[in-house]
């Protein structure tokens, strides 16, 4: 599986996405509360060929937590509570 679109689902945790589908290019998370799910980032960043990553609508309003991922191509975070630009310049530094 290439592609996953988990989106609007109440999902409590990510753990064991990368052993399941570990070759997985885009996931889509749109409209899950991301940071009340347990470990989400380290879930995120353990899908090492992730490309496209979607969250839309997911409560984000902060990168501090995020980990790197280093083979994403492109992330889509519209609807989401991000206000300051100093944000977007954490996640450009990982």
């Amino acid at each position: 599986l290439r592609q996953l679109n988990l989106g609007m689902n109440p999902m409590e945790s990510l753990d064991g996405l990368s052993s399941a589908f570990p070759r997985l290019l885009v996931l889509d998370v749109s409209f899950i509360e991301l940071p009340a799910v347990a470990g989400a980032w380290q879930a995120l960043a353990e899908l090492k060929q992730l490309r496209r990553l979607v969250a839309e609508g997911c409560s984000l309003c902060s990168f501090d937590d995020w980990e790197e991922l280093p083979s994403l191509k492109t992330l889509e975070v519209n609807d989401n509570a991000i206000e300051e630009l100093e944000e977007l310049e954490i996640l450009a530094k990982k």
